[in-house]
Protein backbone atom coordinates (compact mmCIF):
# COMPACT_ATOMS: atom_id res chain seq x y z
CA UNK A 1 0.00 0.00 0.00
CA UNK A 2 2.86 2.35 0.74
CA UNK A 3 4.51 1.56 -2.61
CA UNK A 4 0.69 2.86 -4.07
CA UNK A 5 0.89 6.22 -2.40
CA UNK A 6 4.63 6.81 -2.98
CA UNK A 7 4.12 6.43 -7.06
CA UNK A 8 1.19 8.48 -7.30
CA UNK A 9 2.70 11.50 -5.48
CA UNK A 10 5.90 13.65 -6.34
CA UNK A 11 6.94 15.89 -4.42
CA UNK A 12 9.19 19.64 -5.59
CA UNK A 13 10.69 22.42 -4.00
CA UNK A 14 10.18 25.80 -4.71
CA UNK A 15 12.10 28.77 -3.23
CA UNK A 16 9.00 31.38 -2.39
CA UNK A 17 9.45 33.27 -5.37
CA UNK A 18 7.96 30.64 -7.58
CA UNK A 19 4.83 29.68 -5.44
CA UNK A 20 1.82 31.14 -7.46
CA UNK A 21 -1.08 32.62 -5.31
CA UNK A 22 -3.24 29.31 -6.49
CA UNK A 23 -1.04 27.19 -4.65
CA UNK A 24 -0.77 29.26 -1.76
CA UNK A 25 -4.64 29.22 -1.54
CA UNK A 26 -4.49 25.35 -1.70
CA UNK A 27 -1.87 25.07 0.62
CA UNK A 28 -3.76 27.64 2.83
CA UNK A 29 -6.68 24.92 2.41
CA UNK A 30 -4.69 21.89 3.47
CA UNK A 31 -3.60 23.54 6.32
CA UNK A 32 -6.92 25.13 7.71
CA UNK A 33 -7.68 21.97 7.63
CA UNK A 34 -5.52 20.15 10.17
CA UNK A 35 -5.12 23.15 12.30
CA UNK A 36 -7.26 25.08 14.60
CA UNK A 37 -7.37 29.01 15.78
CA UNK A 38 -5.65 29.96 12.64
CA UNK A 39 -6.20 32.70 9.85
CA UNK A 40 -5.26 33.33 5.90
CA UNK A 41 -3.20 36.52 7.38
CA UNK A 42 -1.22 34.42 9.83
CA UNK A 43 -0.39 31.73 7.19
CA UNK A 44 0.94 34.18 4.71
CA UNK A 45 3.19 36.03 7.54
CA UNK A 46 4.06 33.00 8.28
CA UNK A 47 4.93 32.26 4.59
CA UNK A 48 6.88 35.14 3.62
CA UNK A 49 9.52 34.47 6.17
CA UNK A 50 10.53 31.04 4.54
CA UNK A 51 12.99 30.72 1.78
CA UNK A 52 10.46 27.88 -0.19
CA UNK A 53 8.20 25.13 -0.21
CA UNK A 54 8.12 21.19 -0.45
CA UNK A 55 5.46 20.62 -2.66
CA UNK A 56 3.57 16.98 -2.49
CA UNK A 57 0.97 16.40 -5.42
CA UNK A 58 -0.63 13.85 -7.30
CA UNK A 59 1.17 12.80 -10.45
CA UNK A 60 -1.66 12.65 -12.68
CA UNK A 61 -3.74 15.11 -11.59
CA UNK A 62 -0.47 17.78 -10.18
CA UNK A 63 -3.46 19.17 -7.29
CA UNK A 64 -1.40 19.69 -4.08
CA UNK A 65 -1.98 17.01 -1.33
CA UNK A 66 0.54 18.82 1.31
CA UNK A 67 3.41 20.68 2.00
CA UNK A 68 6.60 21.18 4.22
CA UNK A 69 8.08 24.84 4.70
CA UNK A 70 11.53 25.43 4.74
CA UNK A 71 13.63 28.91 5.99
CA UNK A 72 17.27 28.41 5.00
CA UNK A 73 19.85 30.60 7.58
CA UNK A 74 23.45 31.58 7.92
CA UNK A 75 24.03 31.82 11.72
CA UNK A 76 27.56 32.66 13.60
CA UNK A 77 27.48 29.86 16.78
CA UNK A 78 30.44 30.24 19.32
CA UNK A 79 32.31 32.19 16.24
CA UNK A 80 31.70 29.61 13.82
CA UNK A 81 29.47 30.33 10.99
CA UNK A 82 27.02 27.16 10.21
CA UNK A 83 23.83 26.77 8.21
CA UNK A 84 20.65 26.10 9.48
CA UNK A 85 17.75 24.24 7.58
CA UNK A 86 14.27 25.18 9.49
CA UNK A 87 11.46 23.00 8.78
CA UNK A 88 8.37 24.91 9.05
CA UNK A 89 4.86 23.22 8.91
CA UNK A 90 4.56 20.31 7.14
CA UNK A 91 1.44 19.07 6.53
CA UNK A 92 0.04 15.54 4.11
CA UNK A 93 -3.50 15.30 3.47
CA UNK A 94 -4.64 12.07 5.35
CA UNK A 95 -5.12 9.75 2.57
CA UNK A 96 -1.40 10.05 1.33
CA UNK A 97 -0.03 9.30 5.08
CA UNK A 98 2.87 6.58 4.96
CA UNK A 99 4.10 8.28 1.47
CA UNK A 100 8.32 8.94 1.63
CA UNK A 101 7.84 11.47 -1.63
CA UNK A 102 8.30 14.64 0.94
CA UNK A 103 11.34 12.73 2.55
CA UNK A 104 13.09 11.56 0.12
CA UNK A 105 12.47 15.48 -1.47
CA UNK A 106 13.47 16.77 1.56
CA UNK A 107 17.19 14.62 1.51
CA UNK A 108 18.14 15.37 -1.48
CA UNK A 109 17.22 19.17 -1.25
CA UNK A 110 19.62 18.69 1.85
CA UNK A 111 22.26 16.93 0.38
CA UNK A 112 21.94 20.08 -2.40
CA UNK A 113 22.68 22.64 0.23
CA UNK A 114 25.39 20.66 1.81
CA UNK A 115 27.12 20.77 -1.79
CA UNK A 116 26.68 24.27 -1.84
CA UNK A 117 29.05 24.96 1.30
CA UNK A 118 31.09 21.33 1.94
CA UNK A 119 32.73 22.81 5.31
CA UNK A 120 30.08 24.68 6.64
CA UNK A 121 27.76 22.17 8.94
CA UNK A 122 24.56 21.58 8.52
CA UNK A 123 22.03 21.29 10.75
CA UNK A 124 17.99 20.20 10.80
CA UNK A 125 16.37 22.75 12.92
CA UNK A 126 12.76 21.17 14.14
CA UNK A 127 10.01 22.67 16.01
CA UNK A 128 8.76 19.10 17.85
CA UNK A 129 5.38 18.97 19.19
CA UNK A 130 4.42 15.76 20.15
CA UNK A 131 6.59 12.28 20.74
CA UNK A 132 5.88 11.00 16.89
CA UNK A 133 8.01 13.80 16.12
CA UNK A 134 10.65 13.17 18.88
CA UNK A 135 10.57 9.63 18.13
CA UNK A 136 11.58 10.53 14.33
CA UNK A 137 14.54 12.00 15.36
CA UNK A 138 15.42 9.97 18.35
CA UNK A 139 15.26 6.53 16.34
CA UNK A 140 16.89 8.01 13.21
CA UNK A 141 19.62 10.62 14.33
CA UNK A 142 22.73 9.81 16.84
CA UNK A 143 23.36 13.30 17.78
CA UNK A 144 19.66 15.65 18.23
CA UNK A 145 19.16 18.18 21.04
CA UNK A 146 17.50 17.61 23.80
CA UNK A 147 18.67 14.47 24.42
CA UNK A 148 16.79 12.43 27.55
CA UNK A 149 20.45 11.44 28.59
CA UNK A 150 21.87 15.31 28.16
CA UNK A 151 23.99 13.91 25.28
CA UNK A 152 24.58 16.33 22.39
CA UNK A 153 24.19 19.56 24.65
CA UNK A 154 27.08 21.26 22.69
CA UNK A 155 24.24 21.83 20.07
CA UNK A 156 22.25 24.37 22.97
CA UNK A 157 24.19 27.21 21.92
CA UNK A 158 22.66 26.53 18.52
CA UNK A 159 19.18 26.42 19.42
CA UNK A 160 19.96 29.31 21.59
CA UNK A 161 21.21 31.41 18.73
CA UNK A 162 18.31 30.35 16.21
CA UNK A 163 15.29 30.63 18.57
CA UNK A 164 17.03 34.27 19.37
CA UNK A 165 16.53 35.03 15.73
CA UNK A 166 13.19 33.41 14.99
CA UNK A 167 11.60 33.80 17.98
CA UNK A 168 13.06 36.48 19.86
CA UNK A 169 9.33 37.60 21.65
CA UNK A 170 8.37 33.94 22.38
CA UNK A 171 11.71 32.01 23.05
CA UNK A 172 13.06 31.67 26.43
CA UNK A 173 16.56 30.31 26.83
CA UNK A 174 15.81 28.50 29.90
CA UNK A 175 12.93 26.55 28.12
CA UNK A 176 14.29 25.79 25.27
CA UNK A 177 13.22 21.95 25.52
CA UNK A 178 10.08 22.72 22.65
CA UNK A 179 13.15 22.83 19.79
CA UNK A 180 14.66 19.68 18.36
CA UNK A 181 17.50 20.47 16.16
CA UNK A 182 19.22 17.61 14.60
CA UNK A 183 22.24 17.04 12.86
CA UNK A 184 22.58 16.37 9.25
CA UNK A 185 25.42 16.67 7.79
CA UNK A 186 29.03 17.93 9.91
Amino acid sequence: MQREKTETLKARYLPLSKVSVPIMRRMYEIYSGYYENISLDIFCRDMVEKSGVILVEEKPTKRVVGFSTLKTLDMNVAGRQVKGVFSGDTIIEEKYWGSRALQVTFFFRMIREKLRHPFRPLFWLLISKGYKTYLLMANNFHNYYPHPEGKSDQLAPLVDSYCERLFADYYCEEKNCWISVRVILT
